[in-house]
């Protein structure tokens, strides 16, 4: 959608949620994998976001004064 002519994107964040069970990390991420299948099936770019992400996407709506930096000293370089 454009009404100067230039590009506008969107972005559509999906969370899928589990009641606690014995491998429900496994469960979850085999979810979200057909998930992101059907989409790209569809034609819309998807994909599974890491740690970096996820916490730079909390940060943007919680605390949008953290920066990447003081991201990687919080959490060092493991995060990703």
């Amino acid at each position: 959608m454009s009404m100067s002519g230039e590009m506008i994107e969107k972005q559509v964040f999906i969370q899928l949620f589990q009641k606690y069970e014995y491998d429900v990390e496994k469960s979850l991420i085999n979810k979200a994998n057909e998930l992101v299948l059907k989409l790209q099936n569809a034609g819309l770019t998807s994909h599974i976001l890491n740690k970096k992400e996820i916490i730079q996407l909390f940060n943007s709506f919680l605390n949008m004064k953290v920066s990447d930096e003081s991201i990687s000293e919080r959490w060092g370089k493991d995060y990703e």
